[in-house]
Formats: structure tokens, C-alpha cells, sequence
């Protein structure tokens, strides 16, 4: 069982299948990116984002989303609960301890996308 979060709080919970022919983190993610909005829960994520690629191993995830996810980076507060989101819900499943996110032919100002990322405030720009 994973946790799918957004916007500070988690979404909805989800049993992952190996037979889905996903892999986990790649069918968790798909479920964040997807959700909609319902019963006061507002998805993050930016509308038109898409996973461009997603590994994981060695308790890490590699994910490159397409250039829309960089339109939460108007500002620091937006930016930090897309990317927490994401890294909160990859990192709820026991194979993953740090997020390595890309964002393809896009800048991102508000947070430091260079290092790993992991259930923590540590890796935000002061």
C-alpha cells in the first residue's frame, strides 16, 4: 500500500498490483498526476504534466516530467507543494528513499532540482 499527497495532506491511499504491467512508482505517479480535484482536495500538480521517463533502484527514483510541471514555479509556495507531493508519494513506497526529478526544457528557480530529494525540508531554498 502507497499514499498518493497533495497540497499537504495525503489523497487517497492505493494497493499496488505487480500484474498491472506498471511499475509501482510509474502507476503511483500517473495516479497523482490524474487526480482531480474532489471534496476539498486540490491536485498541485500542474494540468497538462506528463512523465516523460521514471526508473527506480539502489531506493531511488528517477523521474523527467514534461515542461508544464515548471508552471508551478510562479512562486516558492506553489513549487514546494507540487514537488513535495511528488516526492512524498514516490517516497511512501518502501523501494524509494530519495527522488531525483527532472523537468524536460525547462528552468526551475524555487527549488534546488540538482540534488536528491527526500521526505524533508532540508533540500528548500531559503
Amino acid at each position: 500500500m502507497a499514499l498518493v499527497w497533495g497540497s499537504g495532506s495525503w489523497l487517497t491511499s492505493m494497493n499496488i498490483r505487480k500484474s498491472s504491467g506498471k511499475t509501482p512508482a510509474s502507476e503511483l505517479l500517473n495516479t497523482l498526476l490524474e487526480f482531480e480535484n474532489a471534496n476539498g482536495y486540490v491536485n498541485c500538480i500542474p494540468e497538462g504534466t506528463s512523465v516523460i521517463e521514471i526508473k527506480t533502484g539502489y531506493k531511488k527514483c528517477k523521474v523527467t516530467l514534461s515542461s508544464a510541471f515548471a508552471a508551478c514555479d510562479k512562486t516558492p509556495d506553489v513549487a514546494e507543494k507540487a514537488v513535495r507531493s511528488i516526492v512524498m508519494t514516490l517516497c511512501s513506497l518502501e523501494s524509494v528513499d530519495f527522488v531525483e526529478l527532472r523537468i524536460d526544457d525547462a528552468e526551475f528557480v524555487s527549488i534546488d532540482l540538482s540534488r536528491m530529494l527526500i521526505e524533508d525540508r532540508a533540500w528548500l531554498l531559503p
